[in-house]
């Protein structure tokens, strides 16, 4: 995920999941720096492909991922819990209550990225270096 601070880029790694309004949630430090570029300024772009892919013409896939992000809160952190928890077992025995962010997870908190637009790389499908661009309608 791109973030910018001061109009300096910052690039981070991160275990992600999605839920069906292809809203990416993610557990980071809040003290981390990407965590603080969005408090800032929200603007981020994401890219997600399989790094054991093929590389080849007619092979490549992947998301390119524009919008927002933010501290999830509510019900959009429960459901970050839940399908980070489904994603990542392991995460489970440190999260047992939305409090534990905050107390067992060394101050980290669940993020969400919600897209604007979404770019679609998948070559079978739609020719090599073809991409498939969507608009995202923020009702839902």
């Amino acid at each position: 995920m791109a973030s910018i601070n001061n109009n300096k880029s910052w690039i981070n790694t991160a275990f992600y999941c999605f839920n069906n309004y292809l809203e990416i949630f993610f557990l980071t430090e809040t003290e981390s720096q990407h965590s603080l570029n969005v408090v800032e300024n929200d603007s981020v772009a994401v890219s997600i492909f399989d790094t054991n892919q093929n590389w080849g013409p007619g092979k490549l896939k992947g998301l390119q991922v524009f919008g927002i992000c933010k501290k999830a809160h509510g019900i959009q952190l429960l459901e970050g819990i839940r399908l980070y928890v489904m994603r990542y077992p392991n995460v489970a025995k440190w999260l047992l209550k939305p409090e534990d962010l905050m107390n067992g997870l060394l101050g980290s908190w669940v993020y969400v990225v919600i897209p604007s637009k979404i770019k679609i790389l998948h070559e079978e499908l739609f020719g090599e270096e073809n991409y498939l661009s969507l608009t995202i309608d923020k009702h839902k």
